[in-house]
């Protein structure tokens, strides 16, 4: 099967595997991550792997430096909270630009959506609440005209590789950004910008937030 894979299917299937292993926390930031294991692991050749690598570079997850050595990166709280900020600011105003052009079913959409994260916690099934978690993100910058401010949203949000792995440990983090979701669908259903402005930039991406992160983090 492997054979008949195309090398960008290849390493799209190491960036997973990499992926995967952070928010298993088998890899943590600062880990140096070793090619010809990851080659021997997958059972691949090293150049899918080095151009998944690339391209996790380019997204601001690893570091790879010439000479040395392939790591993952590690942000200082000064870093996540320029990144948390910035998000909070770009995806409220992504998010009010595309009021115009939801529809009553894309509200509904997001209801059910928060049903779905809302069992997913209660089953302690972590990987079904993120994916339903960035679908309902997905849904209101889905109908945003704007392809830059979307495009800065989506390479910023790489960048938090390790939040899953801290979630498991943040059972009152997940409840809290439940309500956030909750808040931001009744603010979308009645347009209210300002209240979706709020409940972005300085709730759901503010520094309470952020705290439980910085907090979590420093306990591993």
């Amino acid at each position: 099967m492997k054979d008949k894979l195309e090398p960008r299917s290849i390493a799209e299937l190491a960036m997973e595997y990499i992926k995967d292993s952070l928010e298993r926390g088998a890899l943590k930031p600062g880990d140096r991550i070793d090619e010809k294991e990851l080659s021997d692991t997958l059972g691949v050749s090293r150049t899918p792997i080095r151009e998944a690598l690339i391209q996790l570079s380019k997204d601001g997850v690893v570091e790879i430096r010439p000479r040395r050595d392939i790591r993952v990166r590690e942000f200082t709280d000064k870093e996540l909270r320029e990144i948390y900020q910035t998000i909070g600011i770009l995806e409220a105003e992504a998010v009010v630009e595309a009021l115009p052009y939801l529809e009553p079913k894309d509200i509904e959409d997001m209801r059910k959506m928060i049903t779905r994260m809302k069992k997913a916690h209660a089953h302690k099934d972590l990987r079904t609440y993120l994916d339903v978690n960035l679908k309902l993100h997905n849904l209101p910058l889905s109908r945003c005209e704007n392809s830059l401010l979307l495009q800065i949203i989506t390479e910023l949000r790489k960048r938090l590789y390790t939040i899953p792995r801290l979630m498991k440990n943040a059972p009152e983090w997940i409840v809290e950004s439940i309500k956030d979701h909750e808040q931001l669908q009744s603010a979308i259903e009645k347009k209210d910008k300002n209240q979706i402005r709020r409940i972005l930039r300085d709730v759901h991406w503010g520094s309470d937030r952020l705290y439980h992160i910085i907090a979590h983090r420093s306990d591993h």
